[in-house]
C-alpha cells in the first residue's frame, strides 16, 4: 500500500529493498581457500566506507563442499536511480577487478540494478546474476566456515 511505502522510504536506505548481490566464487570443487575469503572480506569492508553504499556484508556458506560467498551492498540511492546504476558500473569495472586482477575468487554482480543495466545497455546475463534465495532447509542447516553472516563496518 502506500502508506507501507511510505514507512519503508523513511525507515530504511532507498537501496534496502532491492540490494545488490555478488557471488565471490572459483572453478572446480572445494571451499573457497583462506586467501580468496580475506579478499571477500576486504572487498566488503571496502564496500562498507563507500559513501555511495549503506551497508555492505558477506555470506559464507560452505554446506556440502560450496565453493560460494555472497557478498550483499545496500546503495544508498533508490534501485532505478543514476547513483545506483553508476555504482554498479563501478563495482564491475573499478573496484571488483582491482581484487580480482592477480587472483582471487571470480565476482559477479547481480541484482535488480544490474539486470537493469544490463537489459538497459543490450547486455546478455553473463555479467549479472539473478537473484536466488537458497531453500529454507538449506539457510536452516547452513555450515559456515566463518561465522554465516558478519557484518563489516
Amino acid at each position: 500500500s502506500g502508506e507501507a511505502a511510505l514507512v519503508l522510504e523513511r525507515s530504511f536506505s532507498p537501496g534496502v529493498m532491492s540490494p545488490i548481490e555478488i557471488t565471490a566464487s572459483h572453478q572446480g570443487s572445494g571451499l573457497l581457500s583462506a586467501k580468496d575469503l580475506a579478499t571477500v572480506e576486504e572487498f566488503t569492508r571496502s564496500l562498507s566506507r563507500d559513501p555511495r553504499v549503506t551497508d555492505a556484508y558477506s555470506t559464507v556458506n560452505a554446506e556440502n563442499g560450496s565453493n560460494l560467498a555472497l557478498v550483499t551492498v545496500i546503495p544508498s540511492a533508490p534501485v532505478d536511480s543514476a547513483e545506483a546504476t553508476e555504482l554498479v558500473e563501478g563495482l564491475r569495472d573499478e573496484t571488483i577487478p582491482r581484487y580480482t586482477a592477480v587472483a582471487g575468487p571470480q565476482m559477479l554482480v547481480g541484482g535488480e540494478t544490474a539486470q537493469g543495466r544490463a537489459m538497459r545497455m543490450g547486455v546478455g546475463g553473463t555479467r549479472s546474476v539473478p537473484r536466488q534465495t537458497p531453500p529454507a532447509s538449506r539457510r536452516q542447516n547452513s555450515k559456515c566456515q566463518r561465522p554465516c553472516s558478519s557484518r563489516v563496518r
